[in-house]
């Protein structure tokens, strides 16, 4: 038999819910199945709210640059070399 400390209830980002138990098992919240049901019973015995509650944030949202940004981003960054390249082969072209 499981104990409250067995258990771990996470509540995604997206409001769904799972209950993991201290064996790897993953309950679905499924009243038929004989897992949940023994986690409802242990639950209603937590008196001290000891089982243990999760809630996962939402992924970090990565930004996508837009194909166009990057392109003349790329662009900009030539220029500049293409002017440092050019200013270097005049500073050696200058007689001393």
């Amino acid at each position: 038999m499981f104990t409250v400390k067995d258990y771990e209830v996470v509540t995604d980002w997206d409001g769904s819910v799972s209950i993991r138990r201290s064996d790897g098992a993953c309950i679905p919240t499924d009243p038929r199945n004989v897992d949940y049901y023994d986690f409802l019973q242990v639950e209603k015995a937590d008196k001290n709210s000891e089982i243990k509650r999760t809630t996962l944030l939402p992924p970090k949202q990565e930004y996508i640059i837009d194909p166009v940004i990057k392109l003349q981003e790329e662009i900009a960054s030539l220029k500049e070399r293409i002017t440092s390249l050019e200013s270097t082969k005049e500073d050696s072209m200058i007689i001393k």
